[in-house]
């Protein structure tokens, strides 16, 4: 996850419709810059399928789509590496070099290289630590419409919900155990 979550980045900022020109006025387009006949693949996918190519929506089913058919190559290169962070750093390197396609070298910056550092030190170091915590919230007797919510641990629970209680007013909520 942390490799593609690295390119995705680095290719369009999480963004559906981010569009570049090349020098020879080719376009790219959407999270992973498909371009020529990609470009055109996505197009006829989403429209066989009855997505709009400009959303995420679109673009994560041809991802798949892409991945289990002529993407195939470029997804074994990253599917069996070591769930570490140099495993973070080669399937980063590797997602670059064999499904971005993109310029090995940008104004002097190793692309391949960059994507993978940024996968280990960036992606990678958040996602297996991130724990998820469950709060419940115990209207003792009264009503609550939200009874638990998840959240990641350590982190603020944000909103709380107000529960109601016939002949009774709440003081707010405290913390048991």
């Amino acid at each position: 996850a942390s490799a593609i979550l690295a390119n995705i980045e680095r290719e369009s900022r999480f963004d559906p419709e981010a569009i570049f020109h090349d020098v020879n006025g080719r376009i790219s387009y959407g999270i992973c810059q498909w371009n020529g006949d990609r470009f055109d693949a996505l197009q006829a996918f989403c429209k066989e399928n009855e997505l709009d190519y400009t959303t995420l929506e679109g673009q994560l089913p041809f991802l798949q789509y892409e991945l289990e058919n002529d993407e195939r190559y470029a997804y074994e290169k990253i599917r069996y590496v070591p769930d570490t962070v140099d495993g973070a750093f080669t399937a980063a390197y590797n997602w670059a070099k064999y499904f971005e396609r993109c310029l090995q070298y940008w104004d002097g910056v190793d692309q391949f290289e960059m994507r993978g550092i940024l996968a280990e030190q960036y992606y990678w170091e958040r996602y297996p630590e991130a724990v998820t915590v469950r709060v419940v919230f115990d209207a003792d007797g009264g009503k609550c419409l939200r009874r638990s919510k998840f959240v990641e641990q350590g982190s603020a629970v944000g909103l709380l919900p107000v529960p109601t209680m016939e002949d009774a007013a709440f003081l707010g909520w405290f913390v048991d155990g």
